[in-house]
């Protein structure tokens, strides 16, 4: 049980080859879903050949936007990569044993992206983290979405702010599975465009 009585699930984490292994702490009162169509969160799955596992027909990824503390590697750290876009982009994050795209961590702010391909039980998914909050870049989807998949985006911000907050307070943004105590990166980024 998490604090206040709030229920938390264990939510068990491998990469395609099971050398990297973790849990997160997860739950719909913890963290936030969302499916991001944003053209980077497009591209990120596919420089590691992995769009099958993570895209949706849109072009979406499901990401599970959580406290750094409730995520951690039990298996394989040393495996672990990181690349970004540009000089300035996103921290992404993944297996380099299989390429296995595993979450997105920007340095300094308290809170990893956890991508739905490392996810061991992808049926258990809406039980465990609650229905998709919101629907991110909708207008950079492939096709047309349905009118459920657009807006609510605003207060999602609103309720993930507060929530960076909070979580930094309770001390939930260390330890960081990506960052080591000084703030460095576990792995160096590679800038790949």
């Amino acid at each position: 049980m998490a604090a206040g009585g709030k229920s938390v699930s264990e939510l068990k984490l491998s990469c395609r080859c099971g050398k990297v292994k973790g849990v997160a702490e997860a739950s719909a009162n913890v963290g936030n879903r969302l499916i991001c169509y944003c053209s980077s969160c497009q591209n990120f799955p596919r420089k590691l050949g992995a769009e099958d596992a993570v895209l949706d027909e849109h072009g979406g990824t499901d990401i599970y936007q959580m406290p750094p503390a409730n995520l951690r590697f039990t298996e394989g750290t040393e495996n672990i990569r990181c690349l970004k876009h540009t000089d300035k982009g996103l921290l992404r994050w993944y297996a380099g044993c299989c390429d296995t795209p595993l979450a997105n961590a920007p340095a300094g702010m308290p809170f990893v992206g956890l991508l739905h391909a490392c996810d061991t039980e992808p049926a258990l998914r809406d039980e465990k983290l609650g229905p998709v909050r919101s629907y991110a870049f909708p207008e950079e989807a492939k096709g047309s979405l349905p009118p459920e998949c657009k807006g609510g985006l605003v207060r999602l911000i609103a309720r993930f702010l507060c929530q960076m907050l909070w979580w930094r307070v309770q001390g939930k943004a260390t330890p960081h599975p990506f960052f080591d105590a000084s703030g460095e990166p576990i792995a160096t980024p590679e800038v790949r465009a």
